[in-house]
């Protein structure tokens, strides 16, 4: 009996009542019970069975299920061949939906004629959306993950293979950044090092107080302002630039073989004179012996050499040895 036959308003009576009446039987075939107790209904009497069919709404299929007494849903399980969890998994959902669309108590909810609810069953044996529930987002997506596992199976494996792959670069290129940073922390701190060696060494050298100081130190500040310029470097060149010094420079060939020609003509000249005029080349021992004394080997001290003196009187000199403009001065005396 449909709801609309239970209230006896003189509403007429189509098919609807028909799906209702389907419904009913899905509903027994699912749960193994109508949905409502038989002896309870007879029990209440007409009136009170009227109101219930009108008025109440049944349990769900698989809510009838899961609160069915253990034994009787065992042996409706072994009955079906199934599993009882497994049964009560199968039957909510979609079987709970059209059985509960075939049963509303508005006719003009239920499904219109009985080819729209063997659809149905049909696109729920397809895991396909039935219409018996306004279907969601995510209702929809389910059906079609159902229906195309092993597609979404591989895309989902390549899709987790993608995010593998960018979480592994990602950590690589941390990984590069963070050595790189730390390589060139390193380099800025051996070279802080060095340049704080070459200032100390050039404060060093300043304050040392011996010969060629003032130039050692402007060859280190030179060094330490290659790696990095400062204006404590600037400051400490000034100071050494205001030391007066002299440092050991090359030898002035020009005057190194002048020095050593010169005597040995005179030698020559000397010796020349004594057999000329017919003298003792004895008497000519002591201008000898200061020749070779002249001939003694000497290192000249120069900086810059201003003016040099020979035989013919002092005359400029042509050649700077260094470029600080301090020197002395060096000077060839003739015999």
């Amino acid at each position: 009996m449909s709801p609309e036959q239970a209230e006896m308003s003189g509403l007429d009576i189509d098919t609807r009542s028909d799906i209702y009446s389907l419904g009913v039987l899905l509903y027994e075939l699912l749960a193994g019970k109508t949905p409502f107790d038989s002896k309870e209904l007879m029990a209440a009497g007409l009136d009170e069975m009227r109101r219930v069919i009108r008025e109440e709404e049944p349990a769900r299929p698989s809510t009838r299920l899961s609160t069915m007494q253990k034994t009787d849903l065992t042996t409706m399980a072994k009955q079906r061949q199934i599993e009882a969890p497994r049964l009560i998994h199968l039957v909510k959902g979609d079987l709970d939906w059209i059985v509960m669309k075939a049963l509303e108590k508005d006719r003009t909810r239920r499904y219109e004629t009985t080819d729209g609810l063997a659809r149905d069953i049909e696109r729920h044996l397809k895991n396909e959306p039935v219409s018996a529930h306004a279907p969601s987002h995510l209702y929809r997506f389910g059906k079609f993950a159902r229906r195309n596992k092993a597609a979404l199976a591989s895309a989902a494996i390549i899709a987790v293979l993608l995010v593998v792959g960018v979480m592994v670069s990602t950590w690589q290129a941390v990984r590069a950044t963070r050595a790189e940073w730390v390589q060139r922390e390193l380099r800025q701190q051996a070279t802080e090092r060095l340049w704080g060696s070459y200032l100390a060494q050039a404060r060093a050298n300043r304050w040392s107080g011996r010969a060629g100081r003032r130039f050692d130190s402007l060859d280190v500040l030179a060094r330490a302002a290659a790696l990095r310029p400062s204006l404590e470097l600037r400051n400490e060149a000034i100071a050494c630039m205001a030391l007066a010094d002299v440092r050991l420079a090359r030898e002035w060939k020009v005057i190194q073989q002048a020095a050593i020609s010169f005597p040995l003509m005179m030698i020559f000249h000397v010796m020349r004179e004594a057999t000329t005029r017919g003298t003792s080349v004895s008497a000519a021992y002591p201008t000898i012996v200061r020749l070779f004394l002249w001939l003694a080997p000497a290192r000249l001290l120069s900086g810059s050499f201003d003016s040099v003196r020979t035989g013919d009187g002092w005359r400029p000199s042509t050649e700077t040895l260094d470029g600080f403009g301090c020197g002395i001065c060096g000077e060839v005396r003739p015999f």
